[in-house]
């Protein structure tokens, strides 16, 4: 068995010498031997390959490319580990003329040449020019290419770029219809003249006219293909590697390049990276349903009555005679928050309770709480709508919804005028982009960093020996600017206990942390383009001291519902409503 990761290998040519191939997808949990010996900032897919090989006792070839530094370094690396082992690094062109094509067609001979003395086997040129004849006519007639029948559920169209995607992220993509696949090692060769009297530059030249990556001097092709679609698909899933110094440039062009909903999409190729991608790529789904049901003109705009006296969105919980009522109910890392909606979307009643160490216990006592509230039972209800990151373990929920979609749903309903949201919650930060019809245009997530968060406000809440309700208010008596300097919550408290042992006062002390917060928050808030009018939901909401600065940033008020935590709720009972309807 073989190992290669770059789509310029060789791969007919190695199943022409008898080798079953494999793409490397490392499925690691860690890579410490990785980092004992590759450099720290190499590329998280390289420590990945490496780590793998390490412990596969299996391993004896493997067929690298040039295609990146840290694949140069990952070679050197092998060649010292596995010194009987066949490891080949092909010198990759970044041109394709008359003379790369004659260098690559040189490399392939090398290979060919240290393959077959590693393996004490020969070679044929006629025979893999048969070889590769029969692979054309086989493409031509499809026949090896299985019949797969058609969900009759349309799914949101798709274009892949990027870096190279593991089978976890390929799962994941799956409610979606991948039209297209340009990432690093995507294959799709193209059938060209073979050329029996020179077969390995006639190969040479099907190899390099893929669609080129990024390393590739010429990218007519890869702009040719961008610009076909946004006639060809419904977004974008653009994927970067931790690390990787060249793909990240192409997404931040792409964005203002092209009018297409786009979700990046940044692993470090471990297994653990799947859990951070599920919130994203549903709520990227939700967007793309949400865009499509406009683009058939089945999308109503929903024009939401004001009561008299204030806002529809008023919680003190009138109780009226009505017989359909809809459960939102939205289980977050610190607290679990129930609204009931009546068929007028007015809010029946309300509840929050922290989220103990069982998410789906919370979630039932925040429905019982929220039922007894509103002087109702569960039969008065005719759907329920989960979401939060507890949202799929709620087995009495009728569906699910992402956290993104709701905030956006809520958000909407009680100041629809509001363009960007800034959602804070204990685990993560969310900055959301709407439409004027309020759907979802754009949205970023932070859920890698605790810095700005509530859990991170709770640890400087007790680094004072302040109370976390108390903070936002102190920090507006403060008299003099402090500057820190760390943006990680791990550095930033160290930080904060050495401003307490330079007898620097609480209020300014808690207004830097507050000024950081905000910044931080902004950077956030413009990845998705800063447009009016703004508000900020989630828990930190209610931190006056927080929304005051990052108004002050905007040089815009930041709107700010009564009841903050409850947004998501709120959106989650105006999906259950519209999902009977």
């Amino acid at each position: 068995m073989t190992y290669y990761t770059c789509k310029y290998a060789p791969v007919e040519l190695l199943h022409f010498l008898g080798e079953e191939t494999v793409l490397m997808d490392p499925h690691v949990k860690g890579c410490s031997e990785a980092e004992s010996c590759l450099h720290p900032n190499l590329c998280s897919y390289v420590k990945g390959v490496y780590e793998t090989l390490v412990h596969d006792a299996t391993f004896d070839k493997i067929v690298l490319t040039t295609c990146c530094d840290s694949m140069n370094r990952l070679y050197d690396s092998l060649k010292v580990q596995f010194p009987q082992a066949f490891i080949i690094l092909l010198d990759l062109p970044r041109k394709v003329n008359g003379a790369s094509l004659r260098l690559y067609a040189s490399e392939l001979e090398r290979f060919i040449a240290e393959y077959c003395a590693y393996t004490h086997t020969s070679f044929s040129s006629a025979a893999f020019f048969r070889y590769l004849f029969s692979l054309q006519e086989t493409q031509k007639t499809g026949s090896d290419v299985p019949h797969e029948e058609k969900s009759t559920i349309p799914l949101p169209k798709i274009a892949i770029m990027g870096a190279r995607c593991n089978a976890s992220l390929y799962r994941q993509l799956q409610p979606f219809e991948v039209m297209y696949d340009s990432s690093c090692t995507s294959v799709e060769r193209k059938r060209g003249i073979l050329d029996e009297k020179d077969i390995l530059f006639s190969y040479a030249q099907s190899l390099l006219h893929l669609m080129p990556c990024l390393r590739m001097a010429d990218l007519e092709e890869r702009i040719k293909f961008i610009k076909q679609l946004p006639h060809a698909v419904d977004g974008i899933v653009y994927h970067a590697i931790k690390f990787c110094d060249i793909y990240p440039y192409e997404y931040a062009m792409l964005k203002d390049y092209i009018d297409l909903p786009m979700l990046f999409l940044e692993t470090d190729g471990s297994e653990d990276a799947s859990g951070q991608l599920v919130t994203r790529i549903e709520a990227f789904e939700e967007q793309l349903q949400g865009r499509a049901m406009r683009k058939i003109g089945k999308w109503k705009k929903v024009q939401h009555k004001r009561e008299s006296h204030g806002r529809s969105g008023d919680l003190t919980g009138v109780k009226e005679t009505q017989s359909l009522y809809y459960l939102g109910l939205d289980s977050g890392s610190t607290s679990t928050n129930a609204v009931i909606i009546d068929e007028q979307r007015r809010i029946i009643s309300s509840y929050i309770t922290p989220t103990g160490a069982k998410a789906s216990e919370s979630a039932t006592k925040a429905r019982s709480a929220v039922l007894e509230l509103a002087g109702l039972d569960e039969n008065c209800l005719m759907n329920t709508v989960s979401t939060g990151y507890g949202r799929s373990g709620i087995m009495y929920s009728d569906t699910d919804v992402t956290e993104i979609s709701c905030h956006a749903k809520g958000v909407h309903f009680l100041f629809p005028k509001v363009r960007t949201i800034l959602d804070i919650g204990g685990q993560d930060s969310k900055a959301i982009r709407l439409t004027e019809e309020g759907q979802v245009a754009d949205f970023v997530m932070n859920d890698k960093c605790a810095a700005g968060t509530g859990r991170f406000l709770e640890m400087i809440s007790k680094a004072l020996n302040v109370p976390l309700d108390q903070m936002g208010a102190l920090s507006l008596t403060s008299q003099h600017d402090l500057e820190m300097s760390s943006m990680c919550s791990v550095f930033a408290e160290s930080e904060v206990i050495s401003l307490v042992a330079e007898n620097k006062d609480l209020a300014d002390i808690i207004h830097a942390v507050h000024m950081m917060i905000a910044k931080k928050s902004l950077a956030l808030m413009k990845r998705v383009g800063l447009e009016e009018e703004y508000c900020m939901s989630g828990g930190v909401a209610k931190n006056k001291g927080v929304v005051a600065i990052l108004s002050l940033l905007l040089s815009s008020p930041v709107q700010v519902y009564e009841e903050p935590d409850i947004v998501g709720a709120l959106g989650a009972a105006l999906y259950a409503l519209e999902k009977a309807q």
